[in-house]
């Protein structure tokens, strides 16, 4: 994992440098900001318990934003290792159902991790105050996300057809379910077929898999690089005192 996931893992790291630096805890009972548990608390009151948009300030939805894009990387992560491990359920109507809702949820990862980008990217765009810099970060996000569809085209579309529907989308996974139906209903013998296809397909999204992982691990490279060069050159505007 650590190998991985070096960008995500790093993007943590980075994540509590902003966190020590710029935001204080107004909580009484906390009296040493280093404590791990202080930082945790701190974290989750503002990342993991799901506060309302509306009640954080702009440099909690930076905060907020920037922590969250880690979220669908881990939940790929969990796939890619599961979808190796799938094997035959012959004779069963629902023979390709895992393999299936582990596609369906690689889709929806990639698509979610698109859209935490541009999150963070608007949320840190909300806290440049110079026009030139705030029109090249909204550039660079462009690109990040831009780039991000093209090397996971085909997983987006198929996020796209579990969403929207079958009209002028492709169905992934339509002909195990037809191999399934045809191996009870019309002969044993077409569950040979049905085996290999689950084999071409569970090797397909595999390496589906390991490429969106390696695409995000670029995307939040490049992001962190940009947000490091945004505080490195005083572009974000923190104020003073960023409290909790």
């Amino acid at each position: 994992m650590r190998r991985e996931l070096k960008y995500t893992l790093r993007l943590l790291d980075h994540l509590k440098a902003i966190t020590k630096k710029y935001f204080s805890i107004e909580n009484s009972f906390i009296s040493d900001f280093d404590d791990a548990g202080a930082y945790g608390n701190y974290i989750r009151d503002i990342i993991f318990d799901e506060p309302s948009y509306a009640d954080l300030t702009p440099e909690q939805r930076y905060l907020h934003d920037l922590a969250n894009i880690i979220t669908p990387v881990l939940s790929a992560y969990r796939i890619k290792r599961r979808i190796p491990l799938l094997r035959y359920r012959t004779r069963k109507i629902t023979a390709s159902a895992i393999l299936e809702e582990c596609g369906q949820r690689i889709g929806m990862d990639a698509f979610h991790f698109k859209e935490r980008i541009s999150l963070f990217g608007a949320s840190a765009n909300a806290l440049i105050e110079d026009q030139h810099c705030r029109r090249h970060s909204q550039t660079e996000i462009a690109r990040l996300i831009r780039n991000f569809n093209h090397a996971n085209l085909r997983l987006l579309k198929y996020r796209n057809f579990v969403v929207h529907g079958p009209k002028n989308r492709t169905d992934e996974f339509a002909n195990l379910r037809w191999l399934e139906l045809a191996g009870i209903f019309l002969h044993d013998d077409l569950w040979h077929e049905y085996n290999n296809e689950f084999d071409n397909a569970r090797s397909e999204w595999r390496t589906m898999s390991i490429n969106l992982i390696q695409s995000m691990e670029a995307t939040i490279a490049a992001a962190q690089l940009l947000n490091e060069n945004n505080i490195e050159r005083r572009i974000l505007s923190f104020s003073k005192s960023s409290t909790c």
